[in-house]
């Protein structure tokens, strides 16, 4: 029933997605251009549909499905699947509008949050070793032993395109692991294709994205105390560690290139086992704002309490690590947070509004709260982006359409992600940068790092 209502949900999405011609402006953070062919413009995109709410439910489209030489098989977390997780798994119920059912088997890791077994796992993996028409096998997400259960899918096919999603170097957190824990040296030989977030890029744009959006001030918050658990003393315990500073270097250079001051902020007084983020911030921000003004961006705080913070006090956000945890601001979830809609559930929201109406109504949000060119987010999130532009190489993987035994042809695979990009926000030509992951002076040629040019509401 629930797959049904979710099918739905995404039929009437994509309606609407293809009635929206193109969205508002979005304006560059950073990166002047993407590549040849797709620079990145100032330029107004007016929408040529408005649309209003549907008085009732349009017909079903009826989908024309490619062929395909082969199944595209994800495995997922089972806990997504409970009914509170809907727009958690919205990337599947849309993988499956893309290719059709018959195209897509769901495989679930045995819940790793309740306790699994070696065997159900193996069994799992040898199951889809087993099936010879499976050609593209996603991993969503590549936690702790995913390394080891490819390994023995490698045993007997070289023949499927692997993606790893949310690769995880966590190691096993009990005695006993069921499993050998996660390598970048195994994921080299395992996998085909890695996408991850661009965290260090990030890191070092963040001080000029945070110039161009008006700051003068940094505020760096670190934690110069830490707690963890003493089994012999049987309670939490502080480890203090010795950082000769509270800022990374690199983070200090660059703000100093860019004129912003550096204000440290240690969490130590305020952070403590039991305590919470909204009494740091409700006891540092106002001293802060009053010392330096309102033109700081913060770094080093989870995103989540950051924005709600700034939602009172209007200093500039930035997220300090986009498409992170749960709390990720593209234009339909970032709407609700403004509190746009009252007491409207996002998959309504989504529903309703295509995402160039949604960024408009954000902008005039903001402009209502005098915050302007303040706020900056991703324009979709990278749990949707991923799996589908994963699937989309894959598929051409199959095809023979790109190289098989080569690595990652790294300009297919960005024109893919601005393209769906395109397909979901309406924004043309959106700035989308891919590099290869470098670890201890080795290249990791199937790992590659995705960093988003923002829209500036």
């Amino acid at each position: 029933m629930m797959k049904r209502k979710i099918a739905r949900i995404i039929t009437i999405l994509f309606v609407t997605l293809l009635l929206a011609a193109c969205a508002g402006d979005a304006q560059p953070a950073y990166y002047p251009e993407v590549d040849e062919g797709h620079a990145v413009t100032d330029e107004i995109y007016e929408p040529e549909h408005v649309l209003d709410e549907y008085d009732e439910e349009p017909e079903p489209i009826v989908a024309n499905y490619p062929e395909l030489p082969g199944k595209i098989a994800v495995i997922v977390d089972q806990w997504l699947f409970e009914s509170w997780n809907e727009h958690r798994i919205a990337w599947l119920v849309e993988l499956q509008e893309r290719y059709g059912q018959n195209n897509m088997l769901v495989f679930g890791w045995p819940s790793r949050n309740r306790g699994f077994t070696a065997d159900e796992t193996e069994a799992m993996i040898h199951e889809i070793a087993a099936n010879d028409e499976i050609g593209v096998l996603i991993v969503h997400s590549a936690q702790y032993g995913t390394d080891h259960i490819i390994s023995i899918l490698r045993e007997s096919r070289d023949d499927i395109f692997v993606v790893y999603l949310n690769y995880s170097l966590r190691e096993w957190w009990d005695e006993d692991p069921p499993f050998r824990d996660n390598t970048l040296a195994e994921a080299a030989v395992n996998a085909n294709l890695i996408l991850g977030f661009d965290d260090n890029e990030w890191l070092m744009n963040f001080p000029a994205m945070a110039h161009n959006l008006g700051a003068t001030t940094l505020v760096y918050f670190y934690n110069s105390v830490s707690w963890d658990w003493d089994e012999d003393a049987g309670y939490h315990v502080m480890i203090t560690y010795e950082r000769p500073e509270p800022c990374p270097c690199i983070l200090c250079e660059l703000a100093s290139i860019y004129g912003l001051e550096i204000v440290a902020a240690d969490t130590e007084d305020y952070i403590q086992c039991g305590s919470s983020y909204h009494m740091f911030m409700v006891r540092t921000i106002p001293p802060i704002l009053e010392e330096h003004g309102h033109d700081i961006v913060l770094f080093g705080l989870d995103n989540e309490r950051a924005f709600w913070q700034w939602l009172g006090d209007g200093f500039i956000y930035l997220p300090m690590q986009p498409g992170a945890g749960w709390f990720d601001l593209y234009p339909a979830r970032l709407a609700l947070e403004l509190r746009i809609f009252d007491d409207n559930p996002r998959v309504e929201v989504e529903i309703e509004y295509d995402v160039p109406q949604l960024i408009e109504m954000i902008r005039q949000n903001v402009e209502e709260r005098g915050m302007t060119g303040r706020i900056a987010t991703p324009p979709i999130s990278l749990n949707m982006l991923f799996p589908l532009a994963a699937a989309e190489y894959g598929v051409m993987w199959m095809q023979g359409e790109v190289p098989q035994d080569s690595g990652i042809d790294m300009q297919v695979l960005q024109h893919i992600m601005v393209d769906i990009i395109a397909e979901h926000t309406g924004l043309q030509n959106h700035g989308v940068n891919l590099a290869l992951l470098e670890e201890d002076g080795v290249t990791y040629e199937n790992y590659i790092l995705v960093l988003l040019e923002h829209i500036v509401y």
